[in-house]
């Protein structure tokens, strides 16, 4: 019996069909895809039914195993089965067509085996493309991941380097520290040795100053004594005795810090200046005797006008130099306050209008303190020498503590000139005697016609050159 070429495709598939009672492994289906109900289940039952109708043709060659009877066996087989061919070929038909059938059956499963494979295809390709798509987005999560986390090794090494510099500023913090700590300790030591140098120097000048009180209250009472006037009277016959007992001892006395009225006498009996005439202009009067560069003068007969900002000493430069025009004012540059406050030290003669001059003063020296502020009024140079010194005196003297300078740029000197000017020309410095002598005011001076004649240590001594040279042509 004879089979076409799809029977003969079935019949090799069935060939390579696991045995019956080995277990079929179903194919992996896609999420969105079902698998035709029991596929493999009724594809083998197509394939078994197409086997039995194979396997169970009738068609096959008539023999015998008999030698004798043999041929008559196979002859009687003949003739039945020609006898019986109707019957077989209709059999035969119903067998080829249940063959057939199946064979059709298989081929429609396979069919839709084919499209659900596909299917499976598509989904898993669709798949496919999107574990793509996922791995390019995750190779481009992890360039990013890269970048970043060079980014974050640079920061991490920048911050690094930074850290390691500020180590670095740190350990030179610590050693400029230490240094620090040095020097402080070194000027600590210096400080106390200074303090106590100080400490020495305001012990030395207070003995200085009962010295010289002492000297000024034995000199009061001799010469009352001499003219029999009472003890604690101060009077203008208390002055005019003074100033005969400072004649009496030819100018072996002197009230200047230094012997700056000395060589203003010798100045002015170089000038030919009576006594009685020499008038001065004592700015920064201070004590109405000790410390005076203008009481020796006042003595002798003559007057002035002192100027002192401090109120407790204008209150006794009035007891005690009557005759003098005594103003209780600070000198003060164009448009300043009418009033200025005045800062009034614990050590003598170092009181100012200045607070720089004062806090320089108390940097200087710590045992100073600032005892009490006033306000006082103020006064122009340019004011005071037209309202109370219009003709110029024989003497200018100035110490108001580091405003020196200031005041002689306020004169117009071309109309106004004293034969003699005394300036203060070192600043306040209590550990040492010999102070560095500050120039600015001698040179104004020296572009204004005057010499420096004499330096004390403290105070300059300024003479006009042309009224010398005409003093010394009249001589």
């Amino acid at each position: 019996m004879k089979i076409n070429n799809i029977e003969a495709q079935l019949l090799a598939m069935r060939a390579d069909k696991p045995a019956e009672n080995t277990a079929v492994t179903p194919c992996r289906t896609a999420d969105n895809i079902s698998a035709p109900p029991q596929m493999d289940i009724r594809l083998g039952a197509q394939l078994n039914a197409m086997e039995k109708n194979w396997q169970g043709t009738i068609e096959h060659k008539p023999y015998s195993n008999s030698r004798t009877v043999g041929w008559l066996l196979v002859g009687l087989r003949r003739i039945a089965r020609r006898l019986v061919l109707r019957q077989f070929a209709e059999e035969t038909v119903n067998q080829q067509n249940r063959f057939n059938e199946a064979a059709f059956r298989s081929v429609d499963l396979l069919g839709e085996q084919a499209r659900y494979s596909a299917q499976v295809e598509q989904q898993h390709a669709a798949h496919l493309d999107e574990l793509n798509r996922r791995c390019a987005r995750l190779e481009e999560e992890r360039d990013t991941l890269r970048q970043q986390c060079a980014q974050m090794q640079t920061a991490q090494e920048q911050q690094l380097a930074r850290l390691q510099t500020a180590k670095e500023q740190l350990a030179e913090a610590d050693r400029a520290t230490a240094e620090g700590v040095a020097r402080i300790e070194a000027a600590n030591r210096e400080a106390a040795e200074r303090l106590a140098r100080l400490e020495a120097a305001e012990q030395e000048l207070q003995r200085r100053i009962e010295r010289l009180d002492g000297q000024n209250t034995a000199l009061l009472e001799t010469v009352r004594a001499d003219n029999g006037l009472r003890s604690g009277e101060y009077a203008e016959q208390t002055v005019t005795a003074v100033a005969g007992y400072l004649s009496r001892q030819q100018a072996a006395v002197t009230a200047s810090q230094s012997g700056e009225d000395g060589i203003i006498s010798y100045l002015l009996d170089a000038l030919g200046i009576p006594a009685q005439q020499r008038s001065y202009l004592d700015i920064g009067a201070n004590h109405a005797v000790a410390l005076s560069n203008t009481f020796r003068f006042y003595a002798g007969g003559a007057s002035g006008v002192l100027v002192e900002a401090n109120p407790f000493l204008a209150d006794e430069l009035r007891r005690m130099r009557p005759r003098d025009v005594v103003l209780n004012r600070c000198i003060a540059d164009e448009g300043a306050a009418d009033t200025l406050s005045f800062y009034i030290l614990n050590g003598d003669g170092l009181s100012s209008c200045d607070r720089a001059s004062v806090d320089a003063a108390l940097r200087n020296n710590p045992a100073l303190v600032v005892e009490s502020t006033v306000e006082v009024g103020s006064i122009t140079i340019g004011e005071l020498i037209r309202q109370h010194m219009p003709q110029a005196p024989a003497i200018l003297t100035i110490d108001i503590e580091g405003m020196e300078e200031a005041v002689l740029r306020g004169i117009d000197w071309q109309s106004w000139r004293p034969p003699v000017v005394i300036v203060e020309t070192v600043g306040y410095d209590c550990t040492t005697v010999l102070k560095e002598k500050q120039t600015d005011a001698v040179r104004y001076m020296e572009q204004q016609g005057y010499v420096e004649y004499a330096f004390t240590g403290i105070n300059s001594i300024m003479a006009d050159a042309s009224a010398f040279r005409k003093g010394g042509a009249q001589r």
